[in-house]
C-alpha cells in the first residue's frame, strides 16, 4: 500500500528528471518515472552513480525494442547488459508487444512487470534471498509501429556466476539449501503454488535465489500442510524417482518436512509429472519459444525450428517437384535419409503423434533427434528431424575388438548406464517403445549419449501399468545376449542398476522390502522375451 511521498534525497536531482519518489511497504524506496517512450518504477536505494547509469540504460531500451520488431515470441528476451557505475551487472528482459486496455491512471501498477517487481521487493523485505530488482515498466511503440502497443521490461541484477536452477544437476548440499529456502519462504507467508525450479537461480556459492516475482503471493498466515506439500512436489516431480530420489530426500530434510507433508508430496509429485508430460505433448503442436507455427497460403500447417540453418534444406525438399527415392516404404509411409535430415512421410494423425512423442522424450530428458520441422497438408504429414551421425548400436557392438569404432569395456559400461537411465525414465513416465531395439539406438557423437532415433513405436500409458515393459527390456536383453560379449554380465548389471535408479517406484517393492508380485511377473516376462529374441537372432 502506498503511503505519502518521502522527502527528496538531497544527494541527487532525480525528481527533477521525471522520477517521483515514494515509499511503499513492499520493500526499499521505489521511484516512479515517466518519459515519452518509457514508464515504470526503479529502485530508489541506488547510489547516485549507479542511478545515473541505470537512467542511461533505460533511455536505450525503447530503441532496442524497436529493433526487435513486433515479434510474436511469448518468451522474453533475456540479455546481459554492461555494468552500472558501481560494478553491478544487470540483465534486461523485454517482452513481446501487447495492447494495454486499462485506465491511464493505473497503467503502470497494472502491468505484470511492475507486479513482479513489487513482489520481489516484498520477498526482499521479508528477508528472503532474491535476485535484486532494479527497474520494471513498459515501453511504448513508436511510428511506424502500430500505435497502442507496449512491451513490458524488467531490469534485474543477478549475482556474478548465477545459473538457472532448472538447467543444472542438483547435488545434495544444493538440494538441502533449496529446502531451507522453501521452508523460510513458507514460514514468511509466501503462497506460490506455481513456483518451479525455472523461477530460481543459483549463485556461485550454491545459494538458491528467487528470480521471478510473477508466481509469488504473500499473506499474513503461512500455508497449510497440503499447500506446503504441493509446493515441495513441484520441485521433486522432475527428479528420477520423484520424492524418493536422493536429491529430493535432501530437499525434504532441509525443509524439515513432517510425515504428512512427505506422503502428500510423494503422491502429488507423481500426478504432477504425468500432467506436465501430457501438457508438453500438447504444447509441442502449438509452437513456442524455439518453434514457430505458421499456416501457408496453400493451407499447409508448418512447425519450424527458429534460427536453424537446416530449415533451408527442409523448404527445398518440400518444394521439390521430384524427390530422391525413399530409403523405405511401407504401410506407415516413406522414409528419406538426407545428409543432415531424416524425413518421414506419415498420415496426419501419425505425424502429429511423432511430434508429441519427441516432446514426451524431451520432457523425460531422454536423448533423441531434434525436431527441425513438421508439415501437415490435409491427410498427409511430413516430419523432419536431425540425423545423427554414426552407426547404430547393433552395428557398433558387432564390430571386432580391434575395429576403430569398437567399444571397449569402459565405453560399454558407460553405454549401459546411459541406456539404463533412459529406459528407466521412459518407463517411469508411463512411456513404452515398441521399436526399442539396438538397431534404433545411436550414440550421439556430439554428447556421447545413447539416443532413441525411431519414435514411431512410442506410446503413453500410466506408470503403474507395466504392460509393455517386459517386451521393451526383453528385446534389449535378448539382443545383448545374442552378441556374446566377454563383459556381458558386468554390462547387464550396470544397465539394471541405472534402470532401477531412474525407474524407482515404491509400488515395485512389497511392504516387507522383498520384490512384489508385479516385479516377479515382470522379470519372468523379461526373461521369456529375451530368450525369444536371442533364439530368433541365432536362427536368422
Amino acid at each position: 500500500m502506498t503511503t505519502a511521498p518521502r522527502a527528496q534525497d538531497p544527494r541527487d536531482d532525480r525528481a527533477a528528471q521525471g522520477l517521483a519518489p515514494h515509499h511503499t511497504a513492499a520493500g526499499p524506496d521505489i521511484l516512479r518515472f515517466e518519459t515519452p517512450r518509457c514508464t515504470g518504477v526503479v529502485d530508489g536505494s541506488l547510489e547516485e552513480g549507479a542511478a545515473a547509469s541505470l537512467q542511461r540504460l533505460l533511455a536505450q531500451l525503447a530503441p532496442a525494442a524497436d529493433a526487435a520488431g513486433a515479434s510474436p515470441v511469448d518468451e522474453p528476451i533475456d540479455e546481459p547488459v554492461d555494468e552500472l557505475a558501481d560494478g553491478t551487472v544487470v540483465h534486461v528482459r523485454i517482452g513481446r508487444p501487447v495492447r494495454l486496455s486499462i485506465r491511464p491512471d493505473t497503467e503502470v501498477e497494472a502491468t505484470a512487470a511492475v507486479r513482479r517487481f513489487r513482489r520481489l521487493c516484498e520477498a526482499w523485505r521479508r528477508g528472503l534471498p532474491v535476485v535484486r530488482p532494479l527497474a520494471a515498466g513498459y515501453l511504448r511503440s513508436s511510428p511506424p509501429a502500430e500505435p497502442g502497443l507496449q512491451r513490458a521490461f524488467a531490469v534485474l541484477a543477478p549475482p556474478a556466476g548465477a545459473r538457472r536452477l532448472a538447467a543444472i544437476e542438483w547435488d545434495l548440499p544444493l538440494a538441502a539449501s533449496l529446502g531451507r529456502l522453501l521452508r523460510a519462504a513458507h514460514d514468511a507467508g509466501m503462497h506460490a503454488p506455481d513456483l518451479r525450479p525455472a523461477n530460481l537461480v543459483v549463485d556461485a556459492a550454491g545459494t538458491p535465489l528467487l528470480a521471478d516475482g510473477g508466481v509469488l503471493r504473500f499473506a499474513a498466515n503461512a500455508p497449510e500442510t497440503d499447500e506446503r506439500a504441493d509446493s515441495l512436489a513441484a520441485f521433486c516431480a522432475h527428479l528420477d524417482g520423484g520424492c524418493d530420489a536422493a536429491a529430493a530426500r535432501a530437499l525434504l530434510d532441509g525443509y524439515g518436512a513432517w510425515p504428512a507433508v512427505v506422503e502428500r508430496a510423494r503422491r502429488h509429485a507423481r500426478r504432477l509429472a504425468l500432467r506436465r508430460l501430457a501438457a508438453a505433448g500438447r504444447a509441442a503442436l502449438r509452437g513456442g519459444r524455439d518453434v514457430e507455427a505458421t499456416v501457408e497460403d496453400d493451407g499447409s500447417r508448418w512447425l519450424v525450428r527458429r534460427d536453424d540453418a537446416r530449415t533451408a534444406r527442409v523448404r527445398e525438399f518440400a518444394a521439390a517437384s521430384q524427390r530422391p527415392s525413399p530409403l523405405r516404404e511401407g504401410r506407415r509411409g516413406a522414409v528419406w535419409l538426407l545428409p543432415e535430415l531424416v524425413v518421414k512421410q506419415r498420415d496426419a494423425a501419425h505425424g502429429r503423434h511423432l511430434v508429441k512423442a519427441g516432446a514426451w522424450l524431451e520432457f523425460a530428458r531422454i536423448p533423441h533427434p531434434q525436431l527441425i520441422a513438421f508439415r501437415s497438408t490435409g491427410r498427409t504429414a511430413w516430419v523432419f528431424s536431425a540425423r545423427l551421425a554414426g552407426r547404430d548400436l547393433a552395428a557398433r557392438l558387432a564390430l571386432p575388438a580391434h575395429a576403430a569404432e569398437a567399444l571397449d569395456e569402459v565405453a560399454l559400461l558407460a553405454m549401459a548406464r546411459d541406456l539404463g537411465t533412459s529406459v528407466g525414465r521412459l518407463h517411469a513416465f508411463g512411456l513404452r517403445n515398441r521399436d526399442l531395439k539396438l538397431d534404433n539406438l545411436v550414440i550421439d557423437p556430439a554428447s556421447g549419449r545413447v539416443a532413441m532415433v525411431d519414435l514411431d513405436g512410442v506410446r503413453r500409458r500410466h506408470p503403474l501399468d507395466a504392460r509393455g515393459e517386459g517386451r521393451d527390456l526383453g528385446r534389449l536383453l535378448g539382443a545383448w545376449r545374442a552378441l556374446g560379449h566377454d563383459h556381458g554380465q558386468r554390462v547387464v548389471r550396470a544397465f539394471w542398476r541405472s534402470y532401477h535408479r531412474a525407474r524407482r517406484c515404491t509400488t515395485m517393492q512389497s511392504e516387507t522390502g522383498a520384490p512384489s508380485a508385479a516385479t516377479t511377473r515382470l522379470r519372468r516376462r523379461i526373461e521369456a522375451r529375451a530368450r525369444e529374441v536371442a533364439a530368433a537372432r541365432r536362427d536368422g
